[in-house]
């Protein structure tokens, strides 16, 4: 059974051509979906990274049903105490801290127990905006006007069109949706909160093929104070962080697996990507957590190239 719903809007750009390709995966058995549509309400928590010696950017985003989210909230009050993580969160950049490394691939899983997909997109960072000016209409470009950084502002209009191929392929009819999200430059002060919500809900109400029930983006502060959001965005920041730079040793080295091919083991300095990309490897039919990874590439000036990125496992 298949559970994708294709967006198949080709007005939409390049949130059409990625739920193309997600809907042909899936067809193909290629990868596997999570049934959301039974529960009332959605959680999506995202990330992206991007660092001085890798030429790339990554966006992670995890969408969860509810059942899932109360459940980690349970799960995580044994398991922080067990692996001694006291107040620590996992985070991709503190993984030289013992503690945190002995408790990732545990953490990792444990999050293969939530029902839901982490999706995960890298782009090279030299790559033009991937909308035309007719794909962004002079309301929202007024809008934008928000981030007076036109990087930032790309980052917003990717979030926000992978957020509507998510939530159109895997959602349904009146489900409620909460977005949480790092406190990034995307949402560095209240106006830019305010506005990220406006604009998400008008694309969310307009490019939908149904009619969700409520929707809120919001931002770490309003997290308890086991800090069971920010767990949980911590798992699209190892994602994010750890496929920037494995991916990134592949195109320093030059050696970059071709579509369909998976990736030719190589030397990485940082050996915490590896639990990160063995975690990733795993048969997806063994795991209610669903993954895909996918690059994109720009090809000429305009045209884009999507495929999927099949790992490795290191013993």
């Amino acid at each position: 059974m298949n559970n994708w719903r294709h967006i198949d809007n080709p007005e939409r750009g390049f949130a059409n051509e990625l739920s193309n390709f997600i809907h042909k995966l899936e067809v193909s058995e290629k990868i596997f979906l999570p049934d959301l549509r039974q529960a009332d309400r959605l959680s999506i928590f995202s990330d992206y990274s991007s660092n001085k010696d890798q030429q790339l950017i990554s966006y992670s985003i995890l969408i969860l049903d509810d059942d899932s989210v109360n459940s980690f909230v349970t799960a995580q009050k044994e398991f922080w105490p067990a692996h001694s993580l006291e107040s620590r969160v996992i985070e991709y950049k503190r993984l030289n801290d013992g503690i945190r490394k002995r408790a990732l691939f545990p953490f990792l899983q444990l999050c293969n127990k939530l029902n839901g997909l982490i999706l995960t997109l890298i782009i090279r960072k030299n790559t033009k905006s991937i909308y035309t000016d007719d794909e962004i209409p002079q309301p929202l470009q007024e809008q934008l006007l928000c981030w007076k950084n036109n990087i930032v502002r790309e980052k917003f209009l990717r979030l926000r069109d992978i957020a509507l191929v998510i939530l159109n392929g895997l959602g349904r009819e009146q489900q409620n949706v909460l977005w949480i999200t790092d406190n990034d430059e995307i949402v560095a002060n209240k106006i830019q909160l305010v506005t990220a919500n406006s604009i998400l809900k008008e694309t969310l109400n307009k490019h939908l093929d149904f009619r969700i029930g409520g929707f809120e983006l919001k931002t770490l502060d309003v997290d308890s104070d086991e800090k069971c959001f920010e767990k949980l965005c911590s798992l699209t920041d190892l994602t994010a962080g750890g496929l920037v730079d494995f991916l990134g040793d592949y195109h320093n080295a030059n050696i970059f697996p071709k579509e369909n091919e998976i990736a030719n083991p190589i030397v990485h300095s940082k050996l915490k990507v590896n639990p990160i990309t063995n975690w990733l490897s795993t048969n997806e039919r063994q795991n209610m957590l669903k993954k895909i990874t996918i690059k994109i590439n720009q090809i000429g000036n305009d045209n884009l190239f999507i495929e999927a990125f099949r790992f490795p496992e290191f013993k």
